[in-house]
């Protein structure tokens, strides 16, 4: 599996390092690997390194099992061991002062060392702050002890599958090793072999959702890789393991929380029906009156007001049944009102010249 753009940062800072640790040259600051790593040079070792204080490793034995470590540098004379580490954001994934003497990496160093009490010092690059800072902390040769009694049942099991299966194993055979799913997003990126894994799910489906803790999910997904495979009938055609995944991709999509709903919009009334269109009026006859100024006396000329009406085809009628009659005497303005209201007729007054 070729190596992805961090690991490739981070190979390219430790070659650096070791250099410089050698012979103290500034390594190329046109590189971003050689301005981070400047970032860290009061960290280091003020002396230049014997070559084999530098990218060394220890070897022991511990309950029947042999283990192995590499570290970056070794200082004889003050009794420490360091270590490179390079990290998007070490405040989020690195360890703290507090961590470190419980790592079982920083155990290791120090029962291997076999100095009674073993200074060390992880040396944190940050590539998203662009600056470095040392975590110290010192380990007694018992307190190494301790912290790795705490792993011998994990590397004996692993020792037992290393010596009864063959130097190459399958994928379905790897499939077959005990896991923990506690350990698939250790790193924050997801495991380097996560596309050849049954058990783990590509990263950006381990971090969807907050109703299931990430350990969560994958455990639910091995618990349906087991029951595919303890079938007791077998399917015609057994899902790949891809089949497998994508089955669970869907029901991680539906395990995150559902969105916020919007604020209900209160219920649209329905349109109410539009009102019939009145009817329309009949013609209606016209009223034409005549009236003398308000200041005169009695009309003039022929001396009378004319009214000239003609009714309309169907009028309104008085409680009698017979026709309003229009009132003979010269009308006010009110009367006029009241019957053409009665009529439902059209009013047009004129007012004639002295």
């Amino acid at each position: 599996m070729p190596p992805g753009p961090a690991q490739v940062f981070g190979e390219n800072l430790h070659s650096m390092a070791e250099h410089y640790l050698a012979t103290h040259e500034i390594p190329d600051q046109s590189r971003k690997e050689g301005r981070l790593f400047v970032e860290g040079i009061p960290h280091l070792p003020k002396r230049k390194l014997e070559p084999h204080e530098i990218e060394g490793e220890v070897r022991f034995t511990f309950h029947g099992v042999p283990w192995i470590g590499y570290y970056d540098w070794k200082e004889f004379d003050i009794c420490r061991i360091g270590d490179h580490k390079t990290s998007s954001d070490p405040k989020k994934w690195g360890l703290t002062a507090e961590q470190l003497p419980k790592d079982v990496q920083a155990a290791m160093y120090a029962f291997g060392s076999g100095w009674p009490r073993t200074k060390l010092r992880w040396l944190y690059y940050s590539k998203k702050s662009s600056n470095a800072y040392p975590v110290d902390a010192e380990l007694t040769l018992d307190q190494a002890e301790e912290v790795l009694t705490n792993y011998v049942p994990q590397t004996l099991e692993m020792q037992r599958w290393f010596d009864t299966n063959p130097a190459t194993l399958t994928i379905e055979q790897l499939n077959q090793i005990p896991n923990d799913p506690k350990s698939c997003d250790m790193c924050g990126r997801g495991c380097d072999f996560a596309a050849h894994c049954q058990l783990i799910k590509p990263q950006s489906l381990i971090r969807t959702g907050d109703t299931m803790a990430a350990n969560d999910r994958v455990a639910a997904l091995q618990a349906k890789l087991n029951a595919i495979k303890n079938a007791e009938t077998p399917a015609v055609n057994p899902p790949e393991s891809a089949a497998a995944l994508e089955e669970t991709k869907t029901e991680i999509r539906n395990e995150a929380p559902a969105p916020t709903p919007p604020a209900a919009e209160p219920p649209k009334e329905e349109p109410k029906a539009a009102d019939p269109a009145p009817a329309q009026p009949e013609p209606v006859a016209k009223v034409e009156t005549t009236v003398a100024p308000a200041d005169a006396g009695k009309p003039k000329g022929k001396g009378k007001a004319k009214t000239e009406s003609e009714r309309p085809a169907n009028t309104g009628t008085s409680t009698g049944g017979e026709p309003e009659p229009y009132p003979a005497q010269f009308p006010t303005l009110a009367q006029l009102a009241t019957t053409a209201k009665q009529l439902g007729a059209e009013i047009i007054i004129r007012f004639p010249a002295n």
